[in-house]
């Protein structure tokens, strides 16, 4: 049996890499992005003159409910800026983890162009002997011109990303030459949570204690007012304490969902992390047969797409958890969840 050529040693190569080259990092991406992404750049621009526009004001504020306006304003701002580095985040991640499985998918797509090009050849082989009919041959040529299609869309999609994530970040990155290995986040269990301090610093649930707030000091303000004055005044109390509770168990829920989702992707990246290193064992076996001579091209070719379906199967995993954990922390006022 043949043994594999200089294409399938490259390929070996840069799965080996994932372990032992210097690996191209989310963090370096998302720094990066923040130098040079004009989305993020224009969301912290507006969210500097707000900070700005909020200390003006409250140079001039006369009253508390002055304040609490301003105040209102700001956590507005707050409420868009988390909202718009949250987009950020998950651009960048997407972008990131898209660029690392497509480089896989992109190895996956080569080794199987190689297994219908031995598909072809055996058929050609015989057919050349009889023992086959001439469709057989004609079916095992198309695949392994749909083979080439899927390569070529492969190339185009990583070229793709590849040119965004220059414009976005000016990282110049080359996936032959870069390597991509797990990346280490805090586990859920290292991470300091509790539903009191979710509700802290939920921007919405501060609007909604502020208003409570307000309507309370407009109320007291009604010294000699009419019945249908202090009526009115007493409704917009209840009602913004009513929206303040609805807020809280909203809140209180979504935290709940988020904290869920956070152990369950945190798990399943366990997982195929485990599954990962399973099948990459078994590869090392088939490597080794192959190069005895026990198995042929075409299983070893088989070995090795197993494994790379197991490394994107992992990235995808880390992408979940990466975006579980950014949206938590964001939610929690970090504005910088990934350091």
């Amino acid at each position: 049996m043949k043994k594999a050529g200089v294409f399938w040693v490259f390929t070996f190569i840069l799965i080996a890499s994932i372990h032992f080259a210097n690996p191209v990092t989310l963090r370096q991406v998302v720094e990066g992005g923040m130098s040079n992404d004009p989305d993020i750049l224009n969301a912290i621009a507006d969210y500097q003159q707000a900070k700005d526009d909020y200390q003006m004001q409250l140079l001039s504020v006369d009253t508390r409910i002055d304040e609490i306006n301003a105040e209102i304003t700001f956590l507005n701002a707050q409420k868009s800026y988390r909202l718009s580095l949250s987009k950020f985040y998950q651009t960048m991640v997407n972008l990131y983890y898209g660029i690392v499985v497509e480089s896989f998918n992109l190895e996956t797509a080569k080794i199987d162009l190689r297994i219908a090009e031995l598909d072809f050849n055996e058929k050609i082989n015989l057919y050349e002997k009889g023992l086959i009919v001439r469709e057989d041959v004609e079916e095992a040529s198309l695949t392994l011109k749909q083979e080439k299609l899927d390569l070529e869309e492969e190339i185009l999609n990583l070229k793709e990303d590849l040119k965004e994530l220059g414009w976005r970040t000016e990282i110049a990155l080359n996936p032959a030459t870069s390597s991509f290995k797990p990346s280490s986040y805090p586990s859920p269990e290292e991470l300091v949570l509790s539903t009191d301090t979710y509700l802290e610093r939920d921007v919405e649930v501060k609007v909604c204690e502020l208003s409570v707030e307000r309507a309370q000091l407009e109320l007291d303000s009604l010294d000699g007012a009419s019945d249908y004055e202090i009526k009115k005044a007493e409704r917009e109390l209840s009602k913004a304490r009513r929206i303040l509770e609805k807020t809280r168990n909203n809140v209180l829920r979504e935290y709940r969902e988020k904290v869920f989702g956070l152990e369950k992707t945190h798990k399943s990246m366990d997982i195929a992390k485990k599954a990962w290193d399973v099948q990459r064992a078994r590869f090392e076996v088939a490597k080794t047969r192959y190069e005895k001579g026990l198995i042929s091209e075409r299983e070893y070719l088989m070995a090795k797409k197993q494994l790379l379906s197991r490394i994107c199967s992992y990235f995808q995993a880390e992408k979940s958890y990466v975006l579980a954990l950014v949206d938590l922390l964001i939610s929690m006022g970090n504005y910088e969840p990934l350091k």
